[in-house]
This record gives C-alpha cells, structure tokens and sequence, in this order.
C-alpha cells in the first residue's frame, strides 16, 4: 500500500466496513473511523477495494459477509 504524497510524513490508522461478495470481491467499501480523520482514507480505500477475499462458507455454500479492517500506516524507521 502507497502513502499518499502529501502525507508521507504522517502516521495513522483507518478502520474500513468492507462488504465481500459470495465470490470473494469487494461490493461495498467505506470509512467507519480514521486518525488523523479524512487523511489516509482515500489510500486505504484504494488498496482494499481490489483486494480478494475468500468467501465465508454456511452449510457447503459460500455467502456475502461484512467485515471489518483497520489499515494501519507507520512510517519506516531509519
């Protein structure tokens, strides 16, 4: 995941409610929390949008489900 170039300097988190659809991509994606708010959003939601997940299973058949990620970014020490 990038940071964006105005925020290189900065550190923070964002915690994303992602619906996954029956086969495994992402149908809904959106902010529920951020710190620093509105700051890193857009990157988190970029790299989790294409992201592929697998599926929840209920009785043999794969099905939709809502889950929750927080993306932390932290700057690499020297």
């Amino acid at each position: 995941m990038q940071y964006p170039l105005h925020t290189r300097k900065e550190e923070g988190w964002v915690k994303l409610e992602i619906k996954v659809n029956a086969q495994g991509t992402v149908d809904n994606i959106h902010v529920i929390a951020a710190n620093p708010p509105r700051v890193l959003d857009r990157s988190a939601l970029r790299a989790y949008k294409k992201a592929k997940f697998l599926p929840e299973i209920i009785n043999g058949k794969a099905v939709s489900k809502t889950i929750i990620q927080r993306v932390d970014f932290k700057l690499a020490e020297d």
